[in-house]
């Protein structure tokens, strides 16, 4: 045995605390101000099941062991259910490190361990936190040997100082504030909307409406200007914050991002309070995939994700996994980029783009049934003038229908389809554009979709599978001509 039998770090015990006590403690302390039990006693079940939380993971450290040995790793835990889980080695994709503040602080780190069952969604990511030492050890142990099948994509990192060679690229702090405030804004938005209604009911319970000046002063405001005006104001605001809170969570999210291209194998480290570091062989990479939010395109820019078992999703929130390469390129670097990490993207062939006449069926859409209905309600809404202001909403209905008309022509002029011996690329979306890059020989399937009048005319939505994580593994191009089937499979590697 060359590693263990050995438990994870203690540290692992709390490192979900916040998340585990914090409801409780907010009632607690919500119950302490105002002078009122009732809401923590009349929740006494569901705080029974909060603390259980952390009993779990104590239970969970007390019975989990690791061993490493010369062809496995294994996985020993359970108490009154015993679980033994044995990975090959050579199986091993990824052994993935981050470390936050405390860990730091305590010298822990806190390990991703995949393999390649992972595509197949079999549940064999191991995640535990370990001491330096151990961490150092198992990085060592898992590194890529002759032996092995493919080879684990670890190097040893920390403390000890890297001798590889390679080209290194280190990324402003500008780049990093541009892409977050530039980039698309449907999950800031909805964190927004998380932390401000936490933050409005727990105000709610010190300051009731009729006593507070500032929610008179808002009702009055609300009032003189009309619904329609003081959504549109509440719209520009809202987005304003997005913008700030992109900006600012992204640069900590990524600061420090450094890319190193060792020739074989391609390594990534960030983090300011979480620092993460990751390291890719090249051969492992199915590809990349470059998407733009609309203000992005407007720029000529984008950020460049890869393929890459192993790499990608999965994990909490201090070891999930964003495939990021770079953080922020420009349209004119992007194939130049891409072919110097994969010399299989240098080749770039004639696009197949959707037909005339094929702009109809880009209308046929869950969208622009939506936008249609949203439109619908608020032309009725202001014919009926329910209330002050009530008779200009058919200009937000107009406005969201108009989006999705703008939306479904971009769709079509966004749409291509493109392969070689070396490389297949397909382009689609509409306000969102994303740009897919795959090697040829990893693409698995293939396939081609219509309708029985679009079947007659010789349109489909054209599909490729390949190796990639299950969340990633698929993309596809809608409405273009049979050629582009044709011309798909003629390149195939089978």
């Amino acid at each position: 045995m060359k590693f263990g039998p050995v438990r994870g770090h203690p540290i692992y015990i709390f490192e979900r605390f916040i998340v585990d006590f914090a409801p409780m403690m907010a009632v607690v302390i919500f119950s302490v101000v105002r002078g009122n039990f009732d809401l923590l006693t009349s929740n006494a079940a569901t705080y029974v099941i909060i603390l259980a939380a952390p009993f779990n993971r104590i239970a969970t450290y007390l019975t989990t062991t690791y061993e490493i040995d010369d062809v496995r790793l294994t996985v020993k835990t359970g108490w009154l259910v015993k679980k033994n889980m044995e990975v090959p080695l050579s199986t091993i994709t990824t052994v993935d490190a981050s470390q936050s503040v405390i860990q730091k602080l305590i010298g822990a780190v806190k390990l991703n361990i995949d393999n390649a069952s992972n595509v197949a969604g079999t549940a064999t990511k191991i995640t535990m936190t370990f001491s330096e030492e151990n961490a150092r050890k198992i990085k060592e142990l898992l590194k890529p040997a002759d032996n092995m099948v493919d080879g684990a994509n670890i190097v040893s990192d920390g403390a000890e100082t890297h001798t590889e060679t390679g080209r290194d690229y280190v990324f402003k702090a500008k780049d990093l504030l541009i892409m977050g405030a530039i980039r698309s804004k449907g999950a800031a938005l909805l964190k927004l909307y998380v932390l401000a209604s936490g933050a409005f009911s727990f105000i709610a319970g010190f300051i009731t409406v009729s006593d507070s000046k500032a929610a008179h002063w808002l009702e009055m405001e609300f009032e003189a200007l009309g619904i329609t005006a003081s959504l549109i104001i509440a719209f520009a605001a809202v987005m304003v914050i997005a913008v700030i809170a992109g900006s600012i969570g992204t640069y900590i999210k990524y600061y420090g991002f450094h890319v190193m291209d060792s020739g074989d194998a391609i390594k990534i480290k960030y983090g300011l309070f979480t620092q993460k570091s990751y390291t890719i062989l090249k051969k492992k990479i199915s590809g990349f995939y470059y998407t733009q939010s609309l203000f992005m395109r407007l720029l000529k820019t984008g950020t460049l994700y890869c393929f890459a078992i192993g790499y990608g999703g999965g994990g909490d929130d201090d070891t999930r996994e964003d495939p990021i390469i770079v953080p922020l390129i420009r349209d004119s670097e992007l194939r130049m980029v891409m072919a110097r990490l994969l010399p299989e993207m240098q080749e770039v062939s004639p696009s197949v783009v959707p037909g005339r006449g094929t702009q109809k069926y880009f209308f046929y859409s869950a969208t622009m049934v939506f936008a249609a209905i949203v439109l619908a309600a608020t032309i009725s809404l202001s014919i009926a003038d329910f209330w002050a202001g009530s008779g200009l909403l058919w200009i937000i209905g107009a406005v969201c229908f108009a989006m999705g008309i703008v939306g479904a022509l971009m769709q079509k002029k966004n749409t291509s389809l493109s392969s070689n011996a070396s490389n297949v690329t397909m382009t689609y979306g509409g306000f969102k554009k994303t740009t897919v890059c795959v090697k040829t020989r990893n693409i698995e399937t293939v396939s081609a979709r219509a309708g029985l009048f679009k079947a007659r005319r010789g349109i489909k939505s054209v599909s490729i599978g390949f190796i990639a994580p299950l969340a990633t593994a698929g993309a596809t191009a809608k409405n273009l001509p049979d050629t582009a089937v044709d011309m798909i499979r003629s390149d195939l590697i089978f």
